[in-house]
């Protein structure tokens, strides 16, 4: 089999739960000879016990999937409004979409300088102020 090409879909229904389907067209062949494309599907339900393991999934999908990133990053703060680092993630999507031109339908960018500053207040109330990287600080500024 041949991979041709991959994408993340996302949908969220009325309970916060997250379905990701990822579409992957492989260049496969049923038991008759008919091409075919392989649909894998993850729901996954947000709540507190996997908010650490989704926040790390969204860091990780970002980049190429910076939609569905935003969107389950803004039900992990839902759920979990104390996640520092969601803050920081969701910020940093909104921010790099708005220096690539990108606009995310489930979010405005007017916002981004709320979540860096959230996230700082935060920080700080772990005693953690240190640990604030200096493009936090410099987003907030600007």
């Amino acid at each position: 089999r041949l991979l041709l090409n991959s994408k993340l879909v996302c949908s969220c229904n009325n309970e916060g739960e997250q379905r990701f389907i990822i579409q992957k067209k492989y260049l496969s062949r049923d038991a008759n000879g008919n091409p075919y494309n392989e649909l894998p599907t993850l729901t996954i339900g947000v709540n507190g016990k996997n908010t650490g393991i989704l926040n790390d999934f969204a860091f990780i999908i970002g980049d190429l999937f910076p939609q569905q990133a935003a969107g389950l990053l803004e039900q992990i703060i839902k759920h979990q409004p104390k996640r520092t680092v969601a803050y920081l993630n969701l910020a940093d999507i909104y921010y790099d979409a708005l220096e690539k031109s990108i606009y995310l339908a489930n979010g405005t960018h007017p916002h981004i300088k709320a979540l860096y500053t959230k996230y700082m207040q935060l920080m700080k109330q772990q005693g953690k102020q240190n640990r604030i990287p200096m493009r936090v600080q410099h987003r907030t500024i600007h």
